[in-house]
């Protein structure tokens, strides 16, 4: 904490600190500041839960030991935020579609797991092999058991998804109509906040493209790798559903499978690398608080 307090005095006081306010002789700002982004920490700490990769200790912080060729989505979700998405140019990975990936996970492990449970990739480009809109609808249709099919038309001009990237449900063995099924839009970059209300509510969704909506309106869901002020949360979940931030998809999905995990090890060493970053993490941890905070 008190390296922070020294950083914030010697470097980043332009930042934060108004004009008069810039000699901070005695250090009274730049500690309240260090307070308050310790004070940030811990509370992503808490709403993370397992899925926070640090030890928060008495006025201290460190990274936690990951599995060998691991890396957590907490450590993507936070470099992606940071670096954006073309920090890992030489990758050849697309960090978007990780995101993607790991919001699923994310989805599905805070509606529950069971047998009829199920999830489907509806976003353009597709890597699924329905690669038409109409036989993407169908193919969730089917999935579901329940919205008839695709009407027929197609969303107009070179919007191929309906702003569509996820779907998940909660099932019945029975299969019949009357489940929870929810819509899912993400937006990895820093422009989410003119995304937020692009994916319509479900009900109109599903009337514009289904041929027979589902007994339930699906619920609207909202992703972003970012840690969202206090100050704007309760718009973006009027605007955008349920929402998952990086803390809240951190809790529910700390760890994901070893294919993707994988792609996001090889995207996070080289965003690391791009930056300069040769002794890992605990370097950028170390040198760069505002990752952080």
């Amino acid at each position: 904490m008190q390296d922070l307090v020294a950083a914030l005095r010697r470097e980043g006081s332009m930042d934060v600190l108004t004009e008069g306010e810039l000699l901070d002789s005695r250090g009274e700002r730049s500690e309240a500041l260090a307070t308050d982004a310790f004070s940030e920490i811990e509370d992503r700490g808490i709403d993370a839960g397992p899925g926070y990769p640090f030890y928060i200790g008495d006025q201290h912080i460190q990274l936690r030991d990951s599995p060998e060729g691991e890396v957590s989505t907490y450590i993507f979700q936070l470099l992606l935020s940071y670096f954006g998405v073309e920090a890992g140019k030489g990758s050849y990975i697309r960090p978007e579609r990780d995101f993607e990936d790991i919001s699923i996970h994310a989805a599905k492990g805070y509606f529950g797991r069971n047998a009829e449970d199920g999830s489907y990739l509806f976003g353009f480009p597709r890597r699924t092999d329905e690669k038409s809109f109409a036989s993407a609808v169908n193919a969730l249709s089917s999935r579901l058991g329940e919205g008839g099919g695709a009407k027929g038309v197609a969303p107009v001009g070179n919007q191929k998804d309906a702003h569509l990237d996820l779907v998940v449900w909660h099932g019945f063995v029975d299969r019949k109509p009357g489940q929870v099924i929810a819509f899912g839009q993400c937006s990895a970059g820093d422009h989410w906040r003119r995304k937020i209300n692009d994916l319509p509510d479900g009900a109109r969704w599903c009337q514009a493209w289904m041929r027979q909506p589902p007994a339930v309106a699906p619920l609207r869901m909202f992703f972003v790798p970012h840690r969202l002020s206090e100050e704007e949360w309760e718009t973006s979940a009027i605007l955008g559903g349920v929402l998952f931030e990086r803390c809240r998809i951190a809790f529910h999905a700390p760890r994901v499978p070893d294919l993707i995990s994988s792609r996001c090890v090889r995207w996070v060493n080289k965003v690391l690398e791009n930056q300069g970053i040769v002794r890992g993490l605990s370097n950028l941890v170390g040198n760069n608080m505002r990752v952080l905070t």
